[in-house]
This record gives structure tokens, sequence and C-alpha cells, in this order.
């Protein structure tokens, strides 16, 4: 993770170590963020068993709460710590190994390629019996010392929302992902029934963002469309002012020149944050304008409650333990598998009023 994002989490649990427990808005205000974030960063020590949370506040956890049983099988998990996708695929990896009996260990990450090695051998110095992998999206693969230190130690895994591509040693293990690009022409196909036929799509410019560049494309040319203009950057007035500006003024214009009626937005917070500025243009949602976000974590609270593309988050951690599961059996019976599983699974597109 980021150098400012370690420390602004150490310095929150070094807190709540101090006082015993203290309310998220208090610590907003100590650590000069907003809410969000505090939230964000507390939900990710909470599935890792660092904090506890009560009554709207974080909680130190007494030495019984904070350690389980030694006995029993481990697994290791790596996810990304800036992304709050992975909570939900979190919580259903937990609630699946809890079921099955064992141990989940959460290792936070951050979208660097060098930082996989350094948490791919601290789940082995702790021993786990398997691992759920979130390798760097950057490049979607392995740093090189990464991939040799989990080949080496022989153990099973299960990659998690990467969709590997063929030759990347990863793709030779299992893996559980949903499958954006199909949720996306979805999405794509629902506002061409629904009378719209200049569909635009804005995505973020990563790896992963090209899964959803595929679904859109791959949509348009299905239906016999053609894009109002190039996919445009996700990009929210908080991170990138200028570009956010640029969006805004390039939607209005299209929609009022009647070359564009419908809208793809990847993520809830960029859908929202765009769909109060076009309001504030004085455009008619959905009258003028089409928009589906894609996430649905937060896309229903907009001042127009937004329709969504939901991926299967919690079911894509449960099915990856359950695999994982399968696999070290398979190990400790001495057998190995036949066949690679690479399960995509399918998400849900959820209407509301945003839509017609």
């Amino acid at each position: 993770m980021r150098a400012h994002v370690r420390s602004r989490q150490q310095r929150l649990i070094d807190l709540v170590r101090e006082h015993g427990a203290v309310s998220v808005r208090a610590l907003a205000e100590q650590l000069d963020v907003h809410v969000v974030t505090v939230r964000r960063d507390l939900d990710l020590m909470v599935e890792a068993g660092q904090l506890g949370r009560r009554h709207g506040a974080a909680v130190w956890l007494g030495p019984d709460e904070r350690t389980a049983a030694e006995d029993g099988v481990l697994i290791g998990m790596l996810v990304p710590v800036r992304d709050y996708y992975f909570g939900e695929i979190i919580r259903g990896a937990r609630e699946a190994a809890s079921g099955l009996g064992m141990r989940l260990m959460l290792t936070l990450g951050e979208y660097e390629p060098a930082d996989d090695a350094v948490q791919v051998q601290r789940m082995l110095d702790s021993e786990v019996d398997g691992m759920l992998l979130a390798p760097a999206f950057e490049t979607g693969r392995f740093q090189e010392e990464a991939w040799q230190r989990l080949a080496a130690s022989g153990l099973p895994a299960v990659v998690l929302e990467r969709r590997m591509a063929p030759g990347n040693p990863l793709a030779r293990y299992d893996a559980v992902y949903a499958d954006h690009a199909h949720g996306v022409a979805e999405a794509l196909r629902h506002l061409v029934e629904s009378g719209r036929r200049r569909v635009a799509m804005l995505a973020r410019n990563t790896a992963p963002g090209a899964r959803y560049h595929e679904g859109y494309l791959a949509g348009l040319d299905e239906l016999g469309l053609q894009a109002p203009f190039p996919v445009l950057p996700a990009a929210g007035q908080f991170m990138d002012l200028e570009a956010f500006a640029s969006n805004v003024r390039r939607i209005t214009g299209a929609v009022r020149e009647g070359s564009l009626d419908g809208l793809i937005v990847q993520n809830d917070e960029s859908a929202l944050e765009l769909l109060t500025a076009l309001i504030d243009e004085g455009l008619d949602i959905p009258g003028e304008l089409a928009i589906i976000a894609y996430d649905d974590e937060i896309a229903e609270f907009g001042a127009i409650p937004l329709s969504a593309v939901a991926p299967p988050k919690r079911e894509v951690g449960r099915r990856a333990v359950h695999l994982l599961a399968a696999r070290m059996a398979e190990r400790e019976n001495g057998t190995e598998a036949e066949t690679i599983q690479h399960q995509a699974l399918l998400p849900t597109l959820r209407l509301r009023a945003s839509t017609p």
C-alpha cells in the first residue's frame, strides 16, 4: 500500500489501542480524512481481526478476541487495500471459511507488483495451508519473485477477480471472477431495448478496465451500433477536477446535440458524482439521458437512484474458498486435479429510476 495509507491506518490502530474505543467521526477528525475513508479502513481491519466495531465506533479487541484458535486449516488471502470493491469478496470468503471450520488470514497488498512477493512471503511465514490471491492488476501478473516463491511452496492457490491471459503462470491455477464483460454487455442491451441507441461508456484506465471495454465493444458489435465517442476515462471531481469537468462538458454537449442518450459508468462513485453534475447542468435523467452504474455498492443512494450492474462479489469469495478447500483436500490425500477451473460468475442488472 502507499506510504501515506500505511501511516494513516497504523495511526488509526494506535488511536483505538490508546483509547479502547473511538467513534468513526472522531477518528476522521483526528486523521483529517472523510468518514467514508475511515469506514473503509475499518472494514478491512475488522475483517482482518485487528479491530472490532460497535455502535459506530472502532473498538480495541482483547488478546482472546484478536487471536483465533491456533489449530485448524489456515487460508491466506491477498487483496488490494485501496479498493473497497474487495470488501464483499472478503466477507464471502470469511463466511465460507468459517462454515468449513477454517481460519482466514487477510494480507493487504497494493496495486504494485513489487509488493506481491512481500505479501506471499508473509503468508508463507505464517504457514498457511493455501492461498487466495488478487495480485497487482497494473500488470495483471505477479512479480517474478512472487511467482517463484508461490511455485516453490507447492501450496494450492485460487486467483480472485483476475482473468489471467494465456501464458501467464497464474493461469495454471484455479480462478474465480465476475464476468464484467458480460455485465457491461447486458447493461448496453437493456438500454438499447428500452429505446436508447446512442450509448457511451466511462471506465477506469486500468488493466481490469479492459474487461469493461471488451464487453462494451462486443455489445455494440452484436447490436450493430457505433460508439458516440471513444470510452472516456472515469474521473471523480475529487481526484481529477479537470478531467471530470471535461467529461461533464462532453456528455452535456452530446446529449443536447442529440448524439447521446445512454451512459454506462464504472463505478458507483464516479456515476453518482457525474449524476449530480449533469442534473446541475439541467439534463433530464432518464428522459434525455439514461444512466447505468457498474458496481451497485451505493448506486441506489443518488439524488435519482441509479440502475446498476451488480457483480456477485460475495459469491466470488465463497466459491474461491470452497474451490481452494477441495484442492487442499486433494493435496492432503496425495491426488492432483485433472482439470484447472476458471469460473466466471455473471453479474446482475438491477433497474432503478435512472433508466426507462
